[in-house]
């Protein structure tokens, strides 16, 4: 049996830092992409409590001009969204 999980995207355009925010009322399983287009040089933080794979902070830094995507999932065994995956293009 398959069970559809919610799925969102989204594209936000900035010329200054910024954090990135989750939705207030996630539901198990809840998987956000985020695409990231920097018109400026940029640094883009994860919110607070977000559950990393790679370390216990992350920021990517990106050039005016280029993009970078970010990959959460929700979940409420844990009560917390965990970055999956990142990339900048370079």
């Amino acid at each position: 049996m398959t069970s559809q999980y919610p799925s969102f995207s989204t594209t936000i355009t900035s010329a200054v830092d910024f954090q990135l925010s989750f939705p207030s009322d996630p539901v198990d399983h809840t998987m956000l992409l985020v695409e990231v287009v920097a018109t400026g040089d940029i640094d883009v933080d994860c919110p607070d409590g977000t559950v990393l794979t790679i370390g216990p902070q992350f920021q990517m830094s990106l050039p005016s001009g280029k993009t970078g995507f970010f990959g959460f999932r929700y979940s409420t065994t844990s009560g917390v969204w965990f970055l999956l995956s990142s990339t900048a293009q370079v």
